[in-house]
């Protein structure tokens, strides 16, 4: 579906450490998946999602913004330049929280996950209209286990979202999805006082949504977008 794949850095981890730095040494590489400003956009919307699921929990992946140069090593093409973003290694972020990966998460029940953090990662794919995500399958979100050995959930990969709203993603009629943006909450069922505590939290931080939205250098329109969605 797009113009070239997505990238992945891959460091040597002696030079890493030879430079003064930790040896987390893999990194993905977000790029536009085609050509042109339109893709440097929606680049930029996914990019404010991450930084957006910050404001609701640590327990989230961190990213940095990026100029991409393209140049052609055969020098048939000319250079240029593309808005691209970092995600922060997988290893790295269970080291910040102080917990371990776990390796297969697939078919995992409700009751393995800390409530709280499982409410909070379902809540937020829900406020930007994700659906391309999947708790049994363990579908584009990563597990991580807690000393108590409750699960953390972590989302990433939000271009199916409302909230990125990509003219390649198709909405997943399966789950009565009509249209892309069309809201599909899929947590787990969880207990009133978990879902209402969380969803207050998610209130208190509508206007530093906002004010992350209105500092981000987007497209007057694509802000509009978002403050509206």
């Amino acid at each position: 579906n797009c113009d070239h794949a997505p990238l992945k850095l891959d460091f040597d981890k002696d030079d890493l450490r030879t430079a003064g730095m930790a040896d987390y040494d893999k990194y993905k590489l977000v790029t536009a998946c085609f050509h042109g400003t339109a893709s440097d956009r929606l680049i930029k919307k996914e990019y404010l999602a991450y930084r957006a699921y910050q404001l609701f929990t640590p327990t989230s992946f961190r990213v940095r913004l990026l100029t991409i140069t393209y140049r052609d090593a055969n020098g048939q093409h000319a250079a240029r330049k593309a808005t691209a973003f970092l995600i922060e290694n997988s290893r790295e972020l269970a080291n910040r929280l102080g917990v371990i990966r776990v390796e297969n998460p697939i078919g995992l029940p409700a009751k393995a996950y800390n409530p709280t953090a499982e409410a909070t990662h379902a809540l937020f794919q829900y406020l930007i209209g994700n659906t391309d995500w999947s708790n049994t399958l363990a579908l584009n979100m990563k597990t991580l286990k807690q000393p108590d050995g409750s699960l953390l959930p972590v989302g990433y990969d939000f271009d199916f979202s409302g909230w990125v709203n990509t003219a390649y993603s198709r909405p997943r009629h399966q789950l009565g999805q009509r249209f892309i943006g069309q809201r599909v909450y899929l947590g787990f069922h969880q207990h009133d006082d978990v879902l209402t505590a969380t969803a207050d939290k998610f209130l208190a931080q509508k206007d530093a949504v906002r004010k992350l939205i209105d500092e981000t250098p987007l497209a007057r329109a694509d802000r509009r977008y978002l403050l509206k969605y």
